[in-house]
């Protein structure tokens, strides 16, 4: 994960945070949270718990190690404009780059078309690269203060390039469909600004 880098020394220290982290977190429940000050929390899904840590999001995965597939795609995906830079992992967890913005679900939320059309086309682009978009709803997804659009949470994207030739085809078009009813959805609050 050396694509996007950060200094040793950041490395380093992240890593040393996440080692007591991972200490002191028997349930990786918010009510039980205990973490270093270091960190701040933001939040978390049914996977994983989010923090903050300067600029970076370390992301603490809740129910056993990273496989190697699941790097592989975090890797991959964040070639794409449209999602999160990869920096390092962990055994649980990796650091991602802090992405500010509101979530899509907020209220009164205006989006552009190109933003819109950006984040399309990064989607049909995953579907390239092997991996099938799922899990596509509003909480998923953040707007930058610029107007871009950024996908957070790729934990559903499912691997197709292992499947029969007809079976990836029945795939792509299952997630062409989700992937074109989100961007109306996301259109919507285009014309509706």
């Amino acid at each position: 994960m050396t694509e996007f880098s950060i200094s040793a020394k950041e490395q380093e220290k992240i890593a040393q945070i996440m080692s007591e982290f991972k200490q002191l977190i028997p349930l990786p429940i918010r009510s039980f949270i205990k973490h270093p000050r270091e960190l701040e929390y933001v939040g978390q899904g049914f996977f994983k718990m989010v923090f903050k840590y300067a600029d970076k999001a370390i992301k603490y995965y809740r129910f056993g190690p990273i496989s190697d597939q699941e790097e592989e795609k975090l890797t991959t995906l964040s070639r794409l404009e449209s999602f999160e830079k990869i920096y390092m992992r962990g055994e649980r967890w990796v650091a991602t780059e802090f992405i500010p913005g509101k979530n899509l679900k907020t209220k009164d939320i205006r989006l552009q078309k190109t933003a819109v059309e950006k984040l399309a086309e990064d989607m049909r682009a995953c579907l390239c690269l092997g991996w099938m978009p799922n899990d596509l709803h509003f909480g998923n997804f953040l707007l930058e203060p610029s107007g871009r659009i950024r996908c957070i949470d790729v934990d559903l994207f499912k691997n197709i390039r292992c499947y029969s030739r007809q079976k990836q085809e029945r795939y792509r078009q299952s997630a062409l469909e989700r992937i074109q009813g989100l961007q109306k959805k996301m259109l919507r609050l285009v014309e509706n600004a």
